[in-house]
C-alpha cells in the first residue's frame, strides 16, 4: 500500500491508527457487504474491504458524515478494524439517498484504520473492482469523471499485473457507463452537465448500455426480455454496420 502522509494518520510497525481527538468514519455502501460482490467481508473484528469509498473525519459532538467527506483511493482489498459499525438508512451521500455502514474510528491504539499496509496482490481484487464498477455500474459518485481511469490501472498495478492496453480503450467503456442525468440516451462526455460538475453523472451496468445505443444492440444484447423492451424504448433509428451485415 502506497505511503500515507496524511497528519491525523500514525503508523506503528504496519499499522495505520487514528490521530486526533475527533472521529475518523469509513463510509461504506451496504451493498459492498453483499455476499455475491465481497467488497466488504466481515471476518471477526476485522473487515477485508475495498478501497473505492469515502471517508469523513467527525468533529467534537457532530453526527453529519456527509460534511468534509474525501476519497479514499486504494482500488483493492485491504484490511481494517473498526471500533465500532453502525448502520444508516437512507443516507443522502452524493445526491441521492442509499444504505450505508459507518465504520468508526478513534485515537485509542486499538481501531485499526489500516490493519497491515503490506497488502498481497491478488487478481481477484481486480476482478471486484472490475465487476462493481461495470458489471453492476456501482461506481462511487464522489470519483470524478476524469479520474475513473486511475481506479482500473492502480488496481492492476496494485496487485502486480498490467493490462498492457492503452488508456483511450478504458476512456471508451467510461463513456459508455457514464451517462447523461437529463438524458441517458447521450455519453455523460456529451452532456452539458460534465462543464458544470464532474461528478454528475449517472452511472449504470455494462449490461444497460446496449438499449441506449438503438433497437438492434439492444435485440442482440444479454437480457431478452430487456432487450426487447430496450428495442421498442429506443427511438434511435440509424443502422449499425453490422446490422447491414446481418441483414445481407
Amino acid at each position: 500500500m502506497a505511503e500515507f502522509k496524511a497528519t491525523f494518520l500514525k503508523r506503528k510497525d504496519n499499522t495505520l491508527f487514528y490521530s486526533g481527538d475527533d472521529t475518523f468514519v469509513f463510509i461504506v455502501p451496504e451493498l459492498y457487504f453483499d455476499k455475491g460482490r465481497k467488497c466488504a467481508i466481515i471476518e471477526g473484528e476485522y473487515i477485508n474491504l475495498l478501497g473505492t469509498i469515502d471517508y469523513t473525519i467527525l468533529k467534537g459532538s457532530e453526527k453529519d458524515v456527509t460534511k468534509r467527506m474525501k476519497r479514499f483511493f486504494f482500488p483493492s482489498m485491504f484490511y481494517t478494524k473498526p471500533g465500532r459499525i453502525e448502520k444508516a438508512k437512507g443516507l443522502n451521500v452524493n445526491g441521492q439517498p442509499e444504505d450505508y455502514r459507518l465504520l468508526y474510528y478513534t485515537d485509542n491504539n486499538e481501531d485499526e484504520i489500516v490493519s497491515n499496509v503490506k497488502v498481497p496482490q491478488d487478481i481477484t481484487n481486480v476482478e471486484r473492482l472490475n465487476n462493481l464498477f461495470i458489471k453492476t455500474g456501482h461506481i462511487n459518485k464522489s470519483i470524478p469523471y476524469d479520474k475513473l481511469q486511475d481506479y482500473f490501472f492502480e488496481s492492476i498495478k496494485i496487485n502486480g499485473g498490467s493490462y498492457k492496453i492503452s488508456a483511450q480503450l478504458f476512456g471508451a467503456v467510461i463513456s459508455e457507463l457514464c451517462r447523461d442525468p437529463n438524458n441517458m440516451a447521450n455519453p455523460f462526455r456529451l452532456s452539458n452537465t460534465i462543464e458544470k460538475d464532474m461528478k454528475g453523472y449517472k452511472p449504470i451496468s455494462i449490461i444497460e448500455v446496449p438499449k441506449y445505443i438503438s433497437p438492434y444492440q439492444s435485440l442482440i444484447s444479454e437480457n431478452w426480455d430487456d432487450a426487447v423492451i430496450g428495442a421498442i424504448m429506443n427511438d434511435n433509428r440509424i443502422a449499425s454496420p453490422m446490422e447491414k451485415i446481418m441483414k445481407d
